[in-house]
């Protein structure tokens, strides 16, 4: 049986080498599991709080990590379903709490992308 750690490296199936997380305490917390797993610090970044982030906030962050090839980001609803949306061209997209995506960029300027996966908290049993 795998704990939580385990799972969290088998689902993301790839090496993460930036971590950013909003500094408020679930998003931390989240982050926080995903470090201790690939031995990385967390960075937070206020770009991430709940002030309406959006295609240009996204493009600055991606900017202050240009060496970074996989960056995960931990940050909060409804931005995250909105950002992701947007990044992928449209429709709409709704991560529960706890759900974690996949986008493989295409453009940093301006973001945009290509969904790859989306797991709700209950898949993972979170």
């Amino acid at each position: 049986m795998y704990d939580s750690s385990q799972a969290i490296a088998i689902v993301l199936g790839q090496t993460i080498d930036t971590l950013v997380s909003s500094p408020f305490v679930r998003a931390r917390q989240t982050t926080e599991i995903v470090a201790e797993v690939f031995h990385l610090p967390v960075i937070e970044e206020v770009l991430l709080t709940r002030a309406q982030f959006g295609l240009t906030q996204l493009e600055l962050l991606l900017s202050k990590h240009p060496q970074s090839q996989h960056l995960m980001l931990a940050g909060h609803e409804p931005d995250f379903s909105k950002i992701m949306s947007a990044v992928i061209g449209g429709g709409k997209l709704e991560i529960d709490h706890g759900g974690i995506g996949r986008i493989t960029l295409n453009s940093i300027s301006p973001p945009a992308g290509t969904l790859r996966w989306l797991l709700s908290a209950d898949i993972m049993d979170a």
